[in-house]
């Protein structure tokens, strides 16, 4: 399956999407970013995939996941955060050395993973979606200078999950996600293209 980086973006940013404990989203809501009972000690991933996070958090009613944040970052922000970013496996085309990749894995700031992409119908889509675990020092900058703004989407999450089982396909309304443009030696070093 390809893979492309996919999100929804305008001129002033790029739309991630988090699925977390209600009381964060609240307060994030609330401050215009993440608060003091957001843990910044652990990896906290990201997704640009609304999609995505409603497959794997059953529509935001996962444990612990019952908000779905939708977050809006600076477009140099989400650059500095795919440049610093590590794939979370190893291929012997991208990286050559094993040793090498292991090392670079462990100090890296991002984790870079691959899924399948599905559709809101829970259709494949033949591309793999992008997300993004974001460990401390580069958290602490996601949470104080990349973030715009903050909204819950959680209301559009669940409005949605009853089409999806039932198969339908005539959802509401929902962000437009396209392919985000990267200069070609990151796409490259993100895998991106390749079909692995």
């Amino acid at each position: 399956m390809k893979k492309s980086v996919f999100c929804e973006f305008d001129d002033d940013g790029v739309y991630v999407y988090q699925a977390l404990n209600p009381s964060i989203v609240a307060l994030a809501v609330e401050q215009g970013t993440f608060g003091k009972n957001f843990d910044q000690g652990r990896t906290s991933w990201i997704k640009p995939s609304f999609s995505w996070i409603l497959q794997h958090t059953y529509a935001g009613t996962k444990h612990n996941m019952k908000a779905v944040a939708r977050v809006k970052i600076h477009h140099w922000a989400w650059l500095e955060i795919l440049e610093n970013s590590e794939l979370s496996h190893y291929n012997d085309d991208l990286h050559g050395d094993r040793m090498l990749w292991q090392n670079s894995l462990k100090k890296a700031k991002v984790i870079c993973q691959w899924d399948p992409e599905k559709g809101l119908d829970g259709n494949p889509l033949g591309r793999q979606s992008i997300q993004l675990g974001l460990k401390a020092p580069i958290l602490k900058d996601y949470v104080e200078r990349y973030i715009i703004q903050v909204e819950d989407a959680s209301a559009l999450a669940r409005l949605i999950a009853p089409y999806t089982r039932a198969g339908r396909r005539d959802f509401p309304v929902v962000p437009e996600e396209r392919e985000y443009p990267l200069e070609d030696e990151l796409a490259e070093r993100l895998g991106c293209g390749a079909r692995y």
